[in-house]
């Protein structure tokens, strides 16, 4: 994947903005040698998006399901335990 500096001059930036909507292009930003950051397509980003959403949806659903199966702590034994 290309990589940029994190310090990119002005008049390149139109130039990488570029690269990644019209070429499809995803270019990894560097600070200090270490990548700090990515600039994609937007429907890159769109589809992460909803990829997060699902997995997020995936563990919602499997605590429901451990709280049915293994059952809940009342709030009143969480802070007795935690002293509170």
């Amino acid at each position: 994947m290309p990589s940029t500096s994190a310090t990119v001059e002005e008049d390149r930036i139109s130039d990488l903005i570029d690269r990644v909507t019209v070429e499809g292009d995803r270019l990894v930003v560097l600070r200090g040698g270490k990548k700090v950051a990515a600039v994609v397509p937007l429907e890159d980003l769109v589809t992460l998006e909803e990829l997060d959403d699902l997995l997020e949806e995936a563990e919602i659903e499997a605590a429901r399901e451990e709280a049915r199966t293994e059952g809940t702590v009342p709030l009143a034994e969480v802070k007795a335990r935690l002293g509170l």
